[in-house]
């Protein structure tokens, strides 16, 4: 039996008080009439006292419904009464022909805490797409500057002409190259130039690159992410909205690895105004036309700048002997002179404490760990690691033994999430953690943004006094990170697989790039992970390393090493390789859950999807008829993983010509699901979708259009007229249409179709090229055979007034 959800309840609830209440009031009034009547005639009492009774008794009845609607309404609500009111679903798998993977994700649970292997068929398995809600701001107006470091006004102590140097380097040139070693204070310039300037703009952490620096701002414009984004497709995309941005709009590109990277971008975002950040000095890298860019260094502060920082920060006179020489032991670092200051302004140390302590000779095991941490040469290395480590040793040290997971962190921010997961806090306990850390400038926190950021000096002299125990921690609690996000935050992914992969490289040189066991649950995942990114090499070599060792150390059977191969299986579909994934596949299924397991169905049911990519229908069809019998004797007609295999079945019958008995199929499963789900639910937008295309294919064009126009209406008012899913049912529904002999409405569709494909995508995407076929084909079945010629060749019918005239 279906089940009834909440929200139909609800409106049922809804609907019926609303009749009682109308009822009610009927009632009320004919219950005064039979009072009114019922006293004249048998008490001949005065007419003002049967008015008073009979409107006695119109309250007393309305009275009474009233608290049993009251009653009814409280009996109604929800238990929880901060539950949140569901929202309309924002996103919807972006695909017309099946759903293989999908069945395969919800069958298991995690194998162990925190691991998404799932046995043979993990969470690695779901194909699902996830889309910003649309933005009613203009891209034109966009301005964040929500990742920018906090203003510090008085404390930027010696910057003045570096400031004037910015503002009038960019009134010459394209951009502006701020340069220098670790912790010289590069960013906080950038960010206070653009404080006092009062400038629009955006801050972009680019520590990963120029192009993803790009694609991480897709969720500024709203473009839409899949849960494989490309992130040159991305940035792309990203680059011709920007061009809309107001010319004053400042870029701030934060951290720059090098540049190359550099050179790249003023390219790439030819005429606007960027301020960019970076450790590399080598301008000349860049490969620049002269002129497009200039760099300034950012030196360490000079000794009386120096004292005065340190002043300020201690809230100590300036007067002393020590200031000087604990200025000149850190080489006039802002950040080593500002880690110095704290234990004097809190009183742990006294300033001819605090130099004895920098004047020590650090461990030199700690200190070779800490300069190969940072990279980069620093000028007095030692007083710095000192300066730095004194700090982080200062905290209590269940506050240090919380910090040392994010010694293996990347340089970039980091989710209050991300920081819950490593440092096992939460709550008042994690917020404890973050205030004590802050207090001591060991990371920027921004509450805004909901982020802390770590410097690469504390990221490195927290990793100094690390040891390999908190690695094994910082993996287990990465790899539950990993399982809760799932794939269903492409935003949320993105900025925190630098993380993942910063630890991954940490673990490879622990271990001389192999991957040891405890940390093969980890190396799944990740891969996992990446897949979904569609790095699909990267994701297979490392399963491929992974399933060595589990096979190595577990066994062939082992359900880890059953769902290592499952998921390389995957990897290997994903990347085109559907010999060595069917083969991988049929390796699992010949293992020992039993043909009934929910995992032996899930590696079925993948393994039909790669007869299907292979052109092997017939044996993809009886893998599928398969598992959805047993997947209907076992959980039922109408559970989500039977329709699933239903939808699969009714494809692979379409693919081998069947369409009577695909059409059969997708009726059946399009009717449990708008019963059992909502209209709009993306498994019934699916559903409608799938039966349309059959239809068309079966020749029943008039049921086909009729279909697409419903899902076409449905995704436009839930998703957006520019959502990549409402371009494809609006591509399916002209396609459909040309069928049907309607070219005439098919152009126009196709017409409007490409133009947003061409604004959003790009003229070169392949979605916008087919679109461009399509269109021109639809010109030619309208006798319009100039304008098909005149747009193969590039032409854009919406710039083109002739167009209108011509048929």
């Amino acid at each position: 039996m279906a089940r009834l959800n909440k929200t139909g309840i609800t409106d049922f609830i809804s609907r019926f008080i609303t009749l009682w209440n109308f009822i009610a009031l009927i009632v009320s009034l004919g219950s005064a009439a039979v009072v009114t009547g019922a006293l004249s005639r048998f008490t001949g009492a005065s007419w003002q006292f049967i008015t008073i009774v009979s409107l006695f008794a119109v309250v007393v009845v309305l009275i009474a419904v009233l608290l049993v609607t009251e009653f009814i309404q409280s009996r109604s609500a929800p238990d929880d009464p901060d539950e949140p009111v569901p929202s309309a679903p924002t996103h919807v798998t972006a695909t017309s022909t099946g759903e293989q993977s999908r069945a395969a994700a919800s069958e298991t649970g995690p194998a162990v805490a925190g691991d998404i292997d799932g046995g043979v068929a993990g969470r690695d398995n779901v194909t699902n797409i996830t889309y910003a809600a649309p933005s009613t701001e203009p891209p034109s107006a966009r301005t964040s500057w929500e990742h920018r470091p906090a203003p510090i006004g008085d404390d930027l102590v010696g910057r003045d002409d570096d400031l004037q140097e910015i503002k009038d380097g960019l009134i010459r040139h394209q951009a502006i190259i701020l340069t220098g070693g670790p912790g010289t204070g590069k960013s906080r310039l950038a960010a206070e130039f653009t404080i006092r300037e009062d400038l629009n703009g955006i801050w972009i952490d680019a520590t990963e690159g120029s192009t993803r620096a790009l694609a991480g701002l897709a969720g500024l414009f709203n473009i839409p992410q899949s849960e494989s984004p490309d992130d040159e497709a991305l940035a792309s995309q990203v680059v011709r909205l920007i061009a809309t941005l107001p010319a004053a709009n400042l870029l701030v590109f934060d951290n720059l690895p090098g540049m190359r990277e550099v050179g790249e971008l003023v390219r790439r975002l030819d005429g606007r105004k960027l301020l960019i950040t970076t450790r590399d000095s080598q301008l000349s890298a860049a490969g620049l036309a002269s002129g497009a860019a200039a760099a300034l260094i950012v030196e360490p502060l000079d000794t009386d700048d120096g004292i005065d920082l340190l002043a300020r920060k201690s809230g100590k006179p300036p007067a002393t002997t020590e200031f000087r020489e604990i200025t000149e032991a850190v080489g006039g670092l802002p950040l080593a002179i500002e880690a110095v200051a704290l234990p004097i302004r809190e009183g742990y140390e006294q300033p001819a404490e605090s130099l004895q302590r920098l004047k020590e000779s650090p461990d030199p095991l700690k200190l070779k760990i800490f300069q190969e941490a940072i990279g980069f040469t620093v000028d007095r290395d030692e007083g710095v690691f000192q300066a730095l480590a004194g700090n982080i040793q200062s905290l209590p040290l269940e506050t240090q033994r919380q910090l040392v997971s994010l010694g293996y962190i990347a340089d970039t921010p980091v989710s209050l999430d991300l920081v819950g997961a490593l440092t096992a806090t939460s709550g008042e306990d994690r917020t404890e953690f973050l205030q004590q850390c802050a207090r001591r400038s060991i990371f920027n926190l921004d509450g805004l943004s909901r982020r802390v950021t770590v410097h690469s000096l504390n990221v490195a002299a927290i990793r100094s006094l690390d040891d390999y125990a908190s690695l094994q921690t910082a993996a287990t609690s990465l790899s539950g990170r990993i399982a809760e996000i799932g794939d269903d935050s492409p935003l949320v992914t993105r900025a925190e697989l630098a993380h993942a992969e910063a630890l991954s490289q940490h673990i490879r040189i622990f271990h001389g790039h192999e991957i040891p066991i405890e940390f093969a649950t980890f190396f799944n995942n990740l891969a996992n992970w990446i897949r979904g990114f569609g790095r699909f090499q990267d994701a297979s070599e490392l399963h491929e390393k992974t399933l060595e060792v589990r096979e190595r150390v577990l066994g062939p059977e082992h359900p880890d090493t059953l769902s290592s191969r499952n998921n390389l299986a995957n990897a290997y579909q994903s990347a085109g390789r559907v010999a060595e994934a069917i083969e991988a596949h049929e390796r699992t299924m010949e293992r020992v859950l039993g043909p009934e397991h929910p995992d032996t169905l899930g590696s079925r049911n993948n393994l039909a999807a790669a007869y299907q990519d292979a052109g092997r229908t017939d044996e993809a069809i009886d893998a599928h008829k398969k598992t959805l019998e047993i997947r209907e004797r076992l959980l039922g007609p109408e559970h989500p993983d039977t329709l699933s295999s239903r939808n699969n079945l009714a494809n692979a019958y379409q693919e081998a010509g069947r369409t009577d008995e695909a059409i059969d199929l997708h009726e059946k499963t399009l009717k449990i699901r708008e019963r059992v789900f909502v209209s709009d639910h993306p498994d019934t937008l699916k559903s409608r979708n799938n039966l349309a295309n059959c239809y068309q294919v079966a020749g029943r064009t008039a049921e086909a259009v009729k279909v697409h126009e419903k899902t076409l209406e449905t995704m436009e008012r839930v998703l957006g007229p520019e959502h990549p899913d409402t371009l494809v049912s609006r591509n399916n529904l002209a396609a459909a249409q040309g069928d049907a002999g309607r070219h005439q409405q098919a152009a126009e569709v196709f017409s409007a179709t490409l133009e947003i494909r061409e604004r959003v995508l790009g003229p070169d995407h392949p979605d916008t090229l087919g679109t461009r076929n399509n269109l021109a084909i639809a010109y030619r079945n309208t006798n319009r055979a100039s304008d098909a010629d005149r747009l193969e060749q590039g032409w854009r019918p919406w710039h083109d007034d002739s167009a209108e005239d011509a048929d």
